[in-house]
């Protein structure tokens, strides 16, 4: 059996921390100790690799990885090390998991109009992956119009890019005609005729309000949730880390049974 290491002090990190593989391939734990000593830890122990969770966990374990694919290195962030022949590689896996996750929750990114609530690395990254899917137009909401223009992707041709702060009162139209928002933090008051069945609502942070979310779902609209993300993106880590193919619905009944 593989040992992989969670380095997460978050829902995540507590709900799947001693989780055991049903086919007994692996098993996972959670780090108490900080991020130095665990990834030093990680080639006298034996350990496959390390799943980070929490944006600053992140950004730390990328100045740990000794090589860094092409997107960990342009966000500086890294969400899964791997050891490889005794090197360890950082990775940014959580964007590519996400839109994977999308797709299989019945969702396409193709031709759509996405809005981002709150813009953390997580959903910047994500933003980017968006952006070369072939989504049409991308909208950052954020406290100020300056932080939102920091987290848009580089101008990609075809893709309209918009930067509002969120007292704009475009904020609605906006959302009137989106495909999919995504919430990385409380969404404000909405008046209820901007949400309806064409609207896809997607939770990237866990335990946010849920007023919105049950509106939405009376309107004939669709929500990911945060769990669901969550569980299909450490499946998508742990593919990665063990080369082994990984059932995401353990990992689901595992983050449920913590709620």
């Amino acid at each position: 059996m593989q040992w992989v290491t969670l380095l997460a002090d978050t829902p995540l990190g507590m709900a799947l921390d001693g989780y055991v593989d049903p086919d007994g391939r692996f098993s996972m734990k959670r780090s108490t100790a900080g991020a130095a000593e665990t990834f030093a830890a990680l080639t006298p122990l034996g350990v496959a690799g390390v799943i980070v969770s929490g944006n600053g966990a992140r950004a730390e374990a990328f100045t740990h990885a000794q090589r860094a694919s092409v997107d960990a290195s342009r966000y500086q962030s890294v969400d899964t090390l791997v050891q490889t022949r005794g090197l360890t590689v950082g990775e940014l896996t959580g964007p590519e998991a996400v839109v994977d996750g999308l797709h299989a929750a019945g969702w396409d990114p193709r031709g759509a109009s996405v809005v981002a609530i709150g813009a953390n690395a997580d959903a910047t990254a994500l933003l980017g992956r968006l952006a070369s899917s072939g989504v049409r137009e991308l909208t950052v909401v954020e406290a100020s119009a300056a932080e939102a223009e920091q987290a848009l992707p580089d101008r990609r041709n075809g893709v309209t890019l918009r930067a509002l702060h969120e007292r704009n009162p475009a904020i609605d139209r906006v959302l009137s005609a989106a495909d999919a928002v995504l919430l990385s933090k409380p969404l404000a008051a909405v008046n209820d005729l901007v949400l309806g069945p064409h609207l896809t609502l997607v939770e990237l942070m866990p335990d946010l309000p849920t007023t919105v979310r049950q509106r939405l779902d009376t309107l004939g609209g669709a929500v990911v949730p945060w769990h669901d993300l969550a569980a299909h993106q450490t499946a998508w880590a742990l593919g990665r880390i063990l080369e082994l193919d990984v059932d995401a619905k353990p990992l689901l009944q595992a983050l449920h049974a913590h709620r």
